[in-house]
């Protein structure tokens, strides 16, 4: 075979690849994923289960009722903890908008002063002048938004519910008979073929969910415990929101730190900016360090290529691509190192 033409069949095979792979995440994960999900948790408990089970009769049903357990009650004060967070800064609302006019006002009278250009500081009274307008439809565009979100959370809530049903009912049924299907599954060529890829799509996806899960935590406990030392009220929330942004590509925390910095710094705050400033820096330090470590060898794919992947799968399947976007990836990079289809490299 010339270079030309395995150079076009390699082009034609990734691109079937990649079009079947896309479709089959796009609309039909969502009908196989509380099986999947079964099948995983399966996977992980089965081991405990049969070393219970000589003891304790039943053992594998009583770990599935304590993870759902614990899963129920973590899901619970997460959603706790958001609706209080929520609650507090939508009570002192009126009190946090002062707060960030005063900052506009000294920002404003410091740059005139600088700059000897007396308009800037007029424009924090045209501002405040219109705040009470501004405030007004601001608070009444977000009921609306928020009337709106309700109606489509709930189909979103529902759904949820469906899957969360039919994967606690499907994972107790799996794991009693987990060795069996497993067995049957290994029998089928196309179900060894599939459990192989499934097997190295887990490993390095789950490389990866865990160190960005593990330096998240890092992350958001070093802002927390900085913004707190800054007697800053609303901690908690403001540290553990940097550290979710971390996580996600393209933001990280200098589109917080940063400008936050800079605000501090044109009021005159120099300390306080320093601190915004050395956060960023130790963030950033310890995501370099840590990231390294934990994920180690696990991740076969170069980090530039996961980067694409996360943009990419934002891009395709919209916050869910934060996951399905390196999942994407690794299965067709496998699935176009399969032996099935070699032949066209050849």
């Amino acid at each position: 075979m010339t270079e030309r033409r395995k150079f076009i069949l390699t082009g034609i095979k990734y691109t079937g690849i990649t079009l079947v792979v896309f479709a089959v995440l796009k609309w039909l994960l969502i009908l196989v994923i509380p099986f999947l999900i079964a099948f995983l948790l399966a996977k992980w408990l089965h081991p405990l289960a049969v070393k219970l089970q000589k003891r304790w009769k039943g053992a594998g049903g009583v770990l599935l009722i304590i993870l759902f357990a614990l899963i129920a009650v973590g899901i619970g004060l997460l959603i706790w903890g958001i609706v209080v967070s929520c609650q507090q800064v939508w009570q002192e609302r009126d009190a946090i908008g002062g707060q960030l006019m005063a900052v506009w006002d000294d920002c404003c009278c410091r740059i005139a002063d600088a700059t000897g250009f007396e308009g800037i500081d007029q424009m924090g009274e045209f501002l405040q002048t219109k705040m009470p307008d501004l405030g007004g439809k601001i608070e009444q565009a977000a009921m609306s938004q928020v009337m709106n979100w309700s109606a489509k959370s709930m189909k979103g809530f529902l759904t949820v519910c469906g899957i969360a049903l039919a994967a606690i009912v499907s994972s107790f049924l799996i794991l009693r008979d987990y060795v069996q299907i497993k067995a049957r599954i290994r029998k089928n060529q196309w179900g060894n073929w599939l459990i192989n890829i499934g097997n190295v799509v887990l490993h390095t996806c789950g490389t990866y969910i865990k160190t960005q899960v593990v330096v998240m935590g890092i992350i958001s406990g070093v802002c927390v415990g900085i913004l707190a030392l800054c007697k800053n009220p609303y901690a908690v929330p403001i540290g553990i929101a940097i550290g979710i942004c971390d996580a996600l590509p393209f933001i990280g925390t200098g589109m917080i730190f940063v400008p936050w910095a800079l605000v501090d710094l044109l009021r005159g705050e120099y300390l306080l900016a320093c601190v915004y400033a050395g956060a960023f820096a130790l963030c950033t330090f310890l995501r370099e360090i840590l990231e390294p470590r934990i994920m180690g060898n696990g991740l076969s794919v170069h980090p530039v290529a996961v980067m694409v992947s996360l943009y990419v799968g934002i891009c395709v399947y919209g916050l869910p691509g934060v996951i399905l976007g390196p999942v994407s990836l690794v299965l067709i990079r496998e699935i176009g190192r399969s032996s099935y289809f070699s032949i066209l490299d050849n």
